[in-house]
């Protein structure tokens, strides 16, 4: 659906983002988890 590919944009936008700041993954994954039950 066109809102499932919006918040998976922005997930993978926000993914990236992270990982260049080499902070790991954990604030995009409680991310994820907050956002994934609105999908």
């Amino acid at each position: 659906s066109f809102s499932f590919d919006v918040f998976q944009s922005l997930y993978d936008e926000a993914l990236s983002e992270e990982l260049s700041k080499n902070k790991g993954i954990g604030i995009a994954e409680e991310l994820y988890r907050q956002l994934s039950r609105y999908v």
